[in-house]
């Protein structure tokens, strides 16, 4: 058997890191694109309610639909960016008109 070298480069960029193994390209952590979209749908919720990103992002965080899409369940994490952030704009009227009635 041929002895094999691999070539192993790394590349920080933002908060990730990219792998080169064998030509192969992928990511270390699976939980990069969860972040990305995440991102870009409390980006959306934030905007559609009117509010800071902190408390979008705060609110999302303690909010059913993170633990839908965290938990994979009905595969919530397929479905569209604009459709998440109504989901949690839904559940945020929910849960404030029923703290302040």
């Amino acid at each position: 058997m041929k002895n094999q070298t691999c070539k192993f480069v790394s590349v920080q960029s933002k908060h990730w890191n990219f792998f080169d193994l064998k030509g192969v390209k992928r990511y270390e952590s699976q939980s990069d694109f969860a972040s990305e979209k995440y991102c870009r749908v409390v980006e959306i919720f934030a905007k559609l309610q009117g509010i800071t990103l902190d408390a979008a992002l705060e609110f999302f965080y303690c909010s059913e639909v993170y633990q839908l899409i965290r938990d994979g369940v009905s595969d919530m994490h397929c479905m569209s960016d604009a459709y998440l952030a109504e989901e949690l704009k839904l559940e945020y009227k929910a849960k404030y008109n029923n703290t302040h009635n």
